[in-house]
């Protein structure tokens, strides 16, 4: 089964971008990100138990720790977030804070709405996803206070071709919010919101379909430009 092992940052292999292993079951268990010539930015490390994934912990080479917990009760997920900011700052003493989310997924196990526990009960953070064909369409975030309000949307348009991520064994809900870009069922052409860079993507395919090299080309008002990369899988 064909499945994604690295993200190479340029076509000439000088660096991996990200690194992905797995469990027996194809499902992600650690994710390393790495900065040029190899340091290791972050690594993203898997819990399951039995099909559920239970907890995501990110460690940063900073020595601070994110923590992602999941509980999952029929198509309701509340998703615990919390940052321990060890080793940040020498000298300055961070708060370990925390933030609830409830996550709703559809009758195929997609995420259609998440919504963030807010202590001030007059402000709401909800995020709403829309689909065509199993594919990400639209993520809308709304957010209210008695301060501001604002909607962000991003647009997402692909091809027809098997995403890197396919046949990943990871819960597609969790690849849909965190790893979309990399082609969770097929691959994205072009996507982006006003207050990002409009990204279009080219592809180079390989003799099965797969995505093997990857052109984002930048068109935000804000910043433009271009970077490659190239996909490596594990045969």
């Amino acid at each position: 089964m064909k499945i994604i092992t690295h993200v190479s940052g340029d076509k000439q292999f000088k660096y991996d971008q990200y690194k992905f292993e797995y469990d027996e079951k194809n499902r992600i268990s650690k994710i390393t990100e790495l900065f040029y010539e190899g340091n290791i930015s972050y690594t993203q490390t898997f819990t399951y138990e039995k099909d559920a994934l239970l907890q995501v912990l990110f460690s940063h080479s900073s020595g601070s720790i994110e923590t992602y917990e999941y509980t999952i009760s029929g198509n309701t997920i509340t998703q615990k977030y919390s940052w321990n900011s060890d080793g940040v700052s020498e000298g300055y003493i961070l708060p370990t804070f925390t933030t609830v989310h409830t996550i709703e997924l559809n009758s195929n196990g997609l995420p259609i709405k998440r919504e963030r526990e807010e202590e001030d009960p007059g402000n709401t953070n909800v995020e709403i996803f829309e689909y065509q064909n199993g594919n990400l369409t639209k993520r809308m975030q709304m957010y209210t206070s008695m301060v501001y309000d604002y909607t962000y949307t991003d647009t997402y348009y692909y091809d027809d071709k098997k995403g890197a991520l396919y046949y990943c064994k990871t819960p597609k809900w969790y690849l849909i919010m965190y790893l979309n870009d990399l082609g969770v069922e097929n691959n994205i052409t072009e996507g982006g919101h006003l207050f990002r860079p409009w990204t279009v993507y080219t592809y180079k395919y390989d003799n099965e379909g797969f995505p093997a090299e990857r052109t984002c080309n930048f068109l935000g008002q804000m910043y433009e430009g271009e970077s490659d990369e190239v996909f490596i899988y594990n045969k």
